[in-house]
Parts: C-alpha cells; sequence; structure tokens
C-alpha cells in the first residue's frame, strides 16, 4: 500500500459519487474546516502588521490583492492523505470509523479528465509561522510586470500549501485544479478501498454491490480493525461477492 494517496468518507451521496460515476468534487477553501486554509489575504496581512506597530516592508500588495483574492476564490482542491490508518483522519473525515477510505494510485492526477484545466499537485508544508512571513520579508523589488505575477503565484502557493503545524497529522497531499467543481477520472487510478473498522452491515452492503461493476473488478476490498493489544487499527484484506 505504499505511495498511495488516501481520501477519507463518509457513506453519503458525496462519498459514494466517487464509486457511482468515477467523479471526484475539488471545492473552494471557502468550505474548508480550518478558517486560516486558503483564507489569507496579503494586504489583510500586511494591515495586521501595522496594527501590532510593525513596519510593513517594500513591498505595497494593494495591487495584487484583488487578483490573489480572485484566483483563491475560483480553485478547487482535492485533499489527499498518506496514511490508511491514522485513527483521528478516520474520526474527523471517515463519520468516527463508520465510512470508507479510498486508496489511489500516486498518478491519481493523470488520470482525471480535465478538460484542459490546469491541475498541480503539492504537498503540504505545517509550520507555525504565518505563511506570508517569510515571501514579504524576502521578496525583491518588483521592477517588471513577470515579477508582480511571480509575487502574486507565491502569495497564493503558501496560501493554498502551508497549514499550521497541529494539522501534521493529516500527512496532507493536494491536487489544486484552476476551477472547482466536478471531474471523473479514470477507474484504474482506483487501488483499493478499505471499510472503517464501525461501518454498518447496510454500508458494507452498499460498497460491495458498487465494487463489483465491471469497472473495478481491479479494486481491492479490505477492512480497518481494532489493533491487538493496542491503541491503533489493523487493515486487513476482506472478501468480495457477486451481487444478488
Amino acid at each position: 500500500m505504499d505511495n498511495l494517496l488516501y481520501k477519507y468518507r463518509s457513506v453519503d451521496k458525496n462519498g459514494l459519487d466517487i464509486l457511482i460515476n468515477s467523479a471526484l468534487y475539488f471545492p473552494t477553501t471557502s468550505t474548508f474546516n480550518d478558517p486560516f486554509d486558503g483564507q489569507l489575504l496579503p494586504v489583510d496581512f500586511e494591515n495586521e502588521l501595522k496594527d501590532l506597530g510593525l513596519h510593513p516592508g517594500p513591498i505595497k500588495l494593494s495591487s495584487a490583492n484583488e487578483h490573489i483574492k480572485e484566483e483563491i476564490n475560483r480553485v478547487g482542491v482535492f485533499c489527499l492523505c498518506k496514511t490508511p490508518d491514522d485513527i483521528l483522519m478516520w474520526s474527523h473525515y471517515a463519520d468516527s470509523h463508520q465510512g470508507f477510505c479510498l486508496g489511489f494510485k500516486p498518478d491519481l492526477k493523470r488520470k482525471i479528465e480535465t478538460n484542459g484545466i490546469p491541475i498541480n499537485q503539492y504537498p503540504i508544508a505545517y509550520e507555525a509561522d504565518h505563511p506570508f512571513k517569510e515571501i514579504y520579508e524576502n521578496y525583491p523589488d518588483i521592477n517588471s510586470f513577470e515579477d508582480f505575477i511571480n509575487l502574486c503565484e507565491n502569495f497564493k502557493k503558501a496560501a493554498l500549501t502551508v497549514k499550521h503545524e497541529h494539522w501534521r497529522y493529516e500527512a496532507e497531499e493536494r491536487l489544486i485544479s484552476r476551477e472547482s467543481g466536478l471531474y471523473l477520472f479514470q477507474p484504474e487510478a482506483l487501488d483499493c478501498v478499505i471499510l472503517g473498522m464501525n461501518i454498518s452491515n447496510k454500508d458494507t452492503f452498499t460498497i460491495k454491490n458498487l465494487l463489483n461493476r465491471a469497472e473495478w473488478k481491479h479494486v481491492r476490498l479490505l477492512k480497518a480493525f481494532r489493533g491487538k493489544a493496542a491503541l491503533k487499527l489493523e487493515i486487513r484484506e476482506e472478501t468480495k461477492f457477486q451481487p444478488i
């Protein structure tokens, strides 16, 4: 299971849509549960420095702010995790271990039908400092339009790929699309589905039936179990069945 990228989901319409329609939803950052994630803007940072009595530095960000804000508000972000057995991830994103987890192959980005819309892939950096601090302190003078665009891209990337170190347990990798929305993917990109430790019999039946569709015949089915005499999860192979 090394190198797979995992998506924890509840057994609901949005979660099952991945298996029903081979579709991934890239939401905007405005829906995220972290108010700092994708919500930071350069002018706000500059004004906050002034409120603290600090010199804001040589860069005036008002001209770049609207461009950066528009870019951040339009992008879609599909969040993935590098670990399939994190207890907190199952608790927070898979309905308290009652949901499931999808394991995608590392080349997932190349298996998404983008219709020409660019998608980039980034690992998340976890830091204690504000993500704009280093950019603001070290960026050279802006002498050309290219310098301006590079500055905007640096701020946008920092806003979308840096989170507070408390989120480090998520071991997150992100696919970031220029446009939010629903994207189809090729079924071979999915390697496995892991059932949660506390998933119901009804939801287990639903997922097993979906995995018996022709496009998912190659997908391995696994299940999370309570670890023996340990506070951990164990992932084991699960039997697939033919639908009735």
